[in-house]
């Protein structure tokens, strides 16, 4: 779906390249760790399959939160949730 976290693209590709559907793409309030100087807001997909597929995920700051500097607060951990026939 993306190349890393450094890649953004317009969903229209995502959705041409990829059996998916992408229901919504948007910024996560407050994600950043609030403070004085606050870190960059994490983003959030929601995303259904056109087609039975495996998922395979990579990620770091699962479990250790981005931590604050010159006091500011932690940001948000990444994570990754799957909803499978509505559960």
């Amino acid at each position: 779906m993306n190349d890393g976290d450094t890649h953004n693209g317009p969903i229209e590709m995502t959705e041409a390249k990829s059996p998916l559907i992408v229901e919504s793409y948007e910024l996560v309030p407050d994600s950043g760790g609030p403070g004085k100087f606050r870190g960059g807001v994490g983003a959030q997909r929601v995303v259904s399959p056109r087609v039975p597929l495996n998922l395979t995920t990579h990620m770091d700051r699962t479990r250790c939160a981005p931590w604050g500097l010159e006091g500011g607060l932690a940001g948000y951990p990444n994570k990754v949730s799957l909803e499978i026939d509505g559960c």
